[in-house]
């Protein structure tokens, strides 16, 4: 049964209570308009992080931790892809044509990346983990590979366009990017060794969500004017690509 030490416990909840200020933050800046997915995913991380140490602290079996474990990283884990959507339609909600090719390229990102994890997953050497936990492992890992993907998608082509980085949204996706890439590599590993690697991976994904954390404290805590909504728009050629594309969609409709 995994277990962890009164410092790592403290380690844990401290980072829970930093994500309460963030959302006290949010609501009092009335921000949970603009930022739904990434508020509702800040909520259920606090509400996971609790119940989780609750079950560990009561020394829970293990196949009871895992009946919560898996299914609680899985609804996370959406969030998380639900909170990059967010970023996607965000940026670009001023511009109806960009946002409606901007769809378009989301979706093929996410189709392009789940047939990578399906090959992945279907030529990696398999281990002797239970067939259950092996299966949750996978599907987690393909989510985790999903969201890395679009994040790296969402980085590039902002930085095509020339859109801040200085914004609410893209202080969230940053945050989570920080976070993704080691997960990643740690259920990996976990998909190898399984439990045995408890330790390690515990310390690899509580320190790798620190520092995500503090990411979005950074962003949160600015004055609204220094932390500016990504619909400002720095001076650059967006306004024109957007009429021409405008003009191309509305030729393949007519």
């Amino acid at each position: 049964m995994p277990h962890l030490s009164p410092a790592q416990y403290l380690f844990n909840l401290a980072q829970s209570a930093l994500q309460g200020v963030i959302v006290f933050l949010i609501f009092r800046r009335r921000l949970y308009r603009s930022l739904p997915a990434f508020t509702a995913y800040l909520i259920f991380s606090i509400i996971k992080t609790i119940f989780l140490h609750i079950e560990l602290t009561l020394g829970v079996s293990f196949l009871t931790y895992s009946y919560s474990f898996y299914p609680l990283e899985l609804c996370g884990t959406g969030m998380e892809l639900w909170v990059i959507y967010e970023v996607f339609k965000t940026v670009l909600e001023p511009y109806d044509a960009l946002t409606r090719c901007w769809q378009f390229i989301f979706l093929i990102s996410v189709v392009v990346l789940v047939l990578a994890n399906v090959l992945w997953i279907a030529y990696e050497l398999k281990t002797q983990a239970p067939l259950l936990t092996r299966g949750m492992v996978d599907l987690l890992r393909s989510l985790r590979a999903i969201q890395v993907g679009l994040l790296l998608v969402i980085f590039a082509l902002s930085r095509f366009m020339g859109l801040s980085w200085r914004s609410y949204c893209f202080g969230a996706a940053l945050g989570l990017g920080i976070y993704a890439v080691p997960e990643l590599v740690a259920m990996e590993i976990r998909g190898h060794y399984g439990w045995a690697v408890w330790d390690l991976l515990n310390t690899i994904r509580s320190f790798s969500y620190a520092v995500g954390v503090l990411i979005w404290a950074w962003y949160f805590f600015q004055a609204r004017e220094v932390a500016q909504a990504a619909r400002i728009v720095p001076q650059n050629d967006i306004e024109q690509w957007n009429h021409a594309l405008e003009l191309m969609l509305a030729r393949k409709t007519g």
